[in-house]
């Protein structure tokens, strides 16, 4: 048997033939690796979002922060005035008022002054943060919504771009003189 020659159509036939077929693999890798580099972007996104939104441990309000408060009512306004002073080593940002109208019931009620509905800054009414020390007084906190007063409750709290609760401070006193 003789061999014929392949003529030129047929040797580039078989040419582009390989070349189509190694254009396909070609074309798989690549898809592979942008899978793989969209993949690896992704969890890197994921990362960096629950790195600095969820795993940061929530701020606490330090030990030392503590408070002592006096009380005086005034029953024909049915208001109380308190007098807050910052025995701890930081300085307080605010307070939270609350009172109970049970004896032994939870401080459910706010107690309130002009549009201020049981959360107090000191920023507000003193021009400054209530610093170790010093003393503030506040009066005609109203007890309307509660009728009668038996408890009233103090939580301090201090702010660093939100507020933050010191519940390892908060003040609770039985209220005598307070029922009209």
């Amino acid at each position: 048997m003789i061999k014929r020659k392949k003529g030129i159509s047929e040797i580039q036939k078989s040419v582009d033939f390989r070349l189509i077929r190694n254009r396909k693999a070609i074309s798989e890798i690549v898809a592979y690796v942008l899978l793989i580099v969209i993949s690896i972007s992704l969890a890197l996104l994921v990362y960096a979002w629950l790195k600095s939104n969820i795993l940061k441990p929530a701020e606490e309000c330090p030990d030392s922060v503590s408070i002592s408060i006096e009380y005086k009512c005034n029953l024909t306004k049915q208001s109380i005035d308190l007098k807050i002073k910052n025995n701890g080593l930081f300085t307080i940002n605010g307070f939270i008022a609350r009172a109970s109208n049970k004896t032994g019931g939870l401080a459910i009620c706010s107690l309130e002054k002009d549009d201020d509905r049981g959360t107090f800054f000191f920023k507000k009414y003193i021009g400054e943060e209530l610093k170790p020390n010093e003393e503030y007084e506040i009066s005609e906190l109203s007890y309307k919504s509660c009728n009668n007063i038996t408890r009233i409750e103090i939580e301090p709290f201090i702010t660093n771009k939100e507020i933050i609760l010191c519940n390892k401070a908060i003040v609770s006193e039985e209220v005598k003189n307070c029922v009209s």
